[in-house]
């Protein structure tokens, strides 16, 4: 596998990743439970991170679209 394959396969996977974050992150935050205060927390922090992974792959296929993968 050469090079920009190997960068498009990392990219795939980071969005089947941040794909299952957040189908966790829409099944948490609809519950019918509540969730605790410590839970709310962490949802939030999961959805913080996500949005920098999310950041990284568009920053990566612009990378890719621009010649230079990273």
């Amino acid at each position: 596998m050469n090079n920009v394959e190997s960068k498009l396969t990392e990219v795939i996977e980071d969005i089947e990743t941040l794909g299952n974050k957040f189908v966790f992150l829409i099944t948490a935050a609809t519950a019918e439970d509540p969730l605790s205060a410590r839970a709310r927390i962490g949802l939030l922090e999961f959805g913080s991170e996500s949005i920098k992974a999310l950041s990284s792959i568009e920053n990566k296929l612009k990378n890719y679209r621009a010649g230079t993968p990273s």
